[in-house]
């Protein structure tokens, strides 16, 4: 009888703990957070009687949460792919609307060019068509200057996101940091569910900021590398991301070896970091802002070159022999913050004008110079040849010749680019519409010879074999199809992500139709072992009345 109270004493308090479980499930259904949690029982151990064996009941062991590591781990790696791609999608639509909203515009104005040059051919000394073509030139100067400083602007919001995901992610890293600590330090090994819930929820928006791998250990602290191998969490340790820009804004992102003395600082390499929110942005601003300057820089360069040129071979309506209609930077060159030397690049001069649009980084090491080009992205060495007459050092390489003075250092770096810069750069020197060399000779100031050449430029293939509109019309293509491509990856690995998460919360997510169930079960269980105490008491107070007798 006393074993009736024991056991429906302990099933009451099982069945009350048990309908609280199922109340905090239903209550946190649409916390995301949230990991259902489930209580945990066993068969007490019964004892032998003179006549067998009788059971003692339940035994309540613990409250645990449903997990799947497992499920965990392919969240997080299709969390890292797919916020790569919002981040790279995102910043290509943006470019491909600016274009897009613009090209209209953009052909309009370059009509207006080649028609007010048609008219100046059909009237080389009508005062009116020349001062027309100066503010047409005007405004085709203005339209790629746009285009320059709307990549600039790109380019530099970019920039401004890459920093503020390092940010983001070197929070997540230390409260993820603080957590382990509380974790490790948690009494009788019984772990807070909630704060293993706040540890998973971190460590998914971290592998959306960045790929990660993460380990366990048995009381819950999480280990996290990133895909490269540098640790980003060992226990009660973090090891933060930094960020520094060159001057020429190139960006570099380094991890402190040892965060507790702030020294050995280590560059990682980009090709390494492909994941994640940061790996999107990385991608787009070392691969694609790159390539898109190129593309564009070029045909601007050789629409002008041709335009200079022609002008340059014919006479003005004064007579005199004409000169360049335009003005741009074509070399540029930055020397790496970080040198220690004192070589500075003192002259840069071009040996053949037609060069591609590229990208040249020059790095002094084991004293002597390794030259790399970047073109399309990719990037190859260049050979090149020294001359150090007059003490000067002069490098040669690809048509350009590069002066230095002073002495380099080893590991110092230089970077020159060619044509990257036409479009913001690119000035109208024509200020006079006098000044245009419609003519062929300085006898006759109303000759048109010259005039139908600069007409003719619109049809002449100025490179790879194509005209400027073209050209532009597949610098355009080219922007349209990678990105309907990311997009079409992007949102294919949706739909696997969507799966992924949705599998995940069949598992671990809250059915409150099945909750509703348990808590009929459990109203049901505790008000049985009420009635069960009833009995035991009535079969106690019918003793008590045959003894008392």
């Amino acid at each position: 009888m006393f074993n009736l109270y024991h056991i429906a004493g302990n099933s009451l308090k099982y069945g009350e703990l048990a309908l609280s479980v199922a109340e905090n499930n239903i209550s946190n259904a649409n916390n995301t957070q949230y990991h259902r949690e489930q209580l945990i029982n066993t068969a007490m151990e019964g004892k032998n009687v003179a006549k067998g064996f009788i059971g003692n009941g339940i035994e309540i062991t613990n409250i645990s949460r449903i997990y799947d590591e497992a499920s965990n781990e392919k969240i997080r790696h299709t969390n890292s792919a797919l916020y790569a791609l919002y981040a790279k999608s995102n910043k290509l639509k943006n470019l491909d609307n600016f274009f897009s909203n613009n090209i209209e515009n953009f052909s309009k104005q370059l009509d207006n060019v080649f028609s007010s040059l048609e008219s100046i051919a059909q009237q080389p000394d009508n005062n009116i068509y020349r001062t027309n073509i100066v503010l047409e030139f005007e405004s085709l100067v203005n339209q790629f200057n746009n285009i320059g400083n709307q990549l600039n602007k790109i380019q530099s919001n970019t920039s401004e996101e890459i920093y503020s995901v390092i940010n983001t992610i070197n929070n997540l890293s230390s409260e993820l940091k603080n957590i382990n600590y509380l974790i490790a330090n948690s009494n009788h090994n019984q772990v807070s569910l909630n704060l293993l819930d706040k540890r998973d929820s971190l460590l998914e928006e971290l592998s959306k900021k960045i790929g990660i791998i993460v380990h366990l250990n048995e009381k819950g602290s999480t280990h996290i590398t990133l895909e490269n191998g540098f640790t980003l969490l060992d226990n009660t340790q973090s090891y933060p991301l930094i960020y520094e820009k060159d001057n020429n804004q190139n960006i570099i992102i380094s991890y402190l070896n040892d965060a507790k003395t702030q020294k050995e600082k280590v560059q990682i390499n980009f090709n390494t970091i492909s994941s994640g929110e940061i790996g999107g942005l990385i991608s787009f601003y070392n691969y694609n802002i790159p390539i898109l300057k190129e593309k564009i820089n070029q045909n601007i360069f050789y629409l002008s070159q041709e335009f200079n040129k022609i002008n340059r071979e014919g006479y003005d309506l004064n007579r005199n022999k004409g000169k360049d209609i335009f003005s741009y930077q074509q070399l540029n060159s930055v020397q790496s913050k970080f040198n220690t030397g004192n070589a500075k690049i003192s002259n840069l001069d071009i040996k053949d004008s037609n060069i591609s649009a590229l990208r040249y980084n020059l790095l002094y090491q084991s004293d002597h110079w390794v030259i790399f080009k970047l073109v399309n992205g990719k990037e190859t060495k260049v050979n090149y040849e020294t001359d150090q007459k007059n003490l000067k050092n002069e490098i040669l390489f690809d048509n350009i010749s590069v002066h230095l003075d002073g002495i380099p250092n080893n590991g110092d770096q230089f970077q020159i680019s060619s044509l990257m810069n036409i479009s913001d750069s690119i000035k109208l020197n024509l200020n006079d519409g006098n000044l245009l060399s419609a003519s062929d000779n300085n006898l006759s100031y109303n000759n048109n010879v010259n005039a139908l050449k600069l007409l003719e430029i619109q049809n002449i293939k100025l490179f790879n074999n194509s005209t400027f509109t073209e050209n532009y019309a597949d610098f355009m293509s080219y922007i349209g199809q990678i990105t309907k491509k990311i997009q079409n990856v992007k949102d294919s690995q949706e739909k696997i992500n969507n799966q992924l998460h949705l599998e995940h919360e069949n598992k671990i997510g809250i059915n409150l139709q099945e909750e509703y169930i348990y808590i009929e079960l459990y109203r049901q269980y505790y008000y049985a072992n009420i009635q069960l105490i009833k009995i035991a008491s009535s079969l106690f107070e019918s003793l008590l009345g045959i003894v008392s007798k």
